[in-house]
């Protein structure tokens, strides 16, 4: 699952049967179908999962932050961003969402450094903007969805980012296998000294 609307589409599927294991692979297979069964297109779920999202934060708040914890560790290591890094956040959740979430964590972040799904940029352009941004600095993208990280290994202009895939989540063993025979670094924690102290990038 890339974006939030997609997550109908997956249970719509388990609730037909599908196998949840086979769906870590085949969902993408899956998931025209599925839409079309749906009575709509993908605007019309995206409509409709922001409309109940919108709904349930309108009347609970903290009951839908509450649901969105970050992962042990994270806010700790994020408050204590060393000043010479510069850390930003790329998301496919809208920019308002990510900026919430965070301060319910107790996380301080400048709004600015979010690049979210308000922007209509994939990751890979938000990674452009950034490297050219910070011209002559080594960039380091931290990433729990191995499909958008072998997107940018076939991008020959993003060859000098430094790329980490985070272990913790919903990471499968074969995922986290693949990763490191593509030569991404596993990263078991968010510790800027782990990241920035690898030698890992596309080129090797």
């Amino acid at each position: 699952i890339e974006t939030g609307f997609e997550a109908i589409a997956m249970m719509r599927l388990l609730k037909d049967g599908e196998d949840p294991d086979d769906l870590l692979e085949s969902f993408p297979r899956h998931l025209p179908a599925a839409v079309a069964r749906s009575g709509t297109d993908a605007a019309g779920l995206k409509q409709l999962y922001a409309a109940i999202r919108d709904g349930w934060i309108n009347e609970d708040a903290q009951g839908w932050l509450s649901l969105s914890p970050l992962y042990p560790g994270v806010a700790d290591a994020l408050n204590a961003m060393p000043p010479e890094v510069d850390c930003c956040i790329v998301t496919t959740k809208q920019e308002r969402f990510a900026a919430q979430l965070l301060e319910h964590n107790g996380v301080r972040f400048a709004a600015e450094r979010i690049f979210g799904l308000d922007r209509g940029m994939k990751k890979e352009a938000v990674l452009r903007g950034l490297m050219e941004q910070y011209s002559g600095r080594q960039i380091h993208f931290v990433e729990d969805r191995l499909a958008t990280l072998k997107r940018l290994l076939a991008q020959p202009d993003l060859r000098p980012l430094r790329l980490h895939f985070a272990c913790w989540g919903y990471s499968t063993d074969a995922e986290r296998r693949d990763a490191a025979r593509l030569n991404i670094h596993l990263l078991t924690a968010f510790s800027v000294a782990e990241i920035t102290n690898t030698e890992h990038d596309i080129d090797q």
